[in-house]
């Protein structure tokens, strides 16, 4: 398949200690799951750096604000 985006970054909204940190496993894992499916389709896929550390996900590479407008043809947040 030949992707129309070829390298996505994917962003987890986060409130670290405040209102919606219980929902950081869920969207951990949503973006792994995400990542996944992202990468089997042949595109390259990047966290946000603060997501990333955040998240606990180790497996995907990170890229900061400036990274992403740089490289990224797409970013989703979640």
């Amino acid at each position: 398949m030949n992707p129309l985006f070829h390298h996505i970054a994917l962003i987890g909204k986060h409130h670290p200690g405040g209102q919606g940190s219980h929902h950081l496993p869920q969207t951990a894992a949503i973006l792994k799951s995400l990542g996944v499916f992202l990468r089997d389709q042949g595109c390259q896929v990047s966290l946000e750096q603060d997501t990333a550390a955040h998240s606990g996900l180790q497996d995907l590479p990170s890229l900061d604000i400036s990274g992403i407008a740089q490289h990224c043809d797409l970013a989703l947040v979640l």
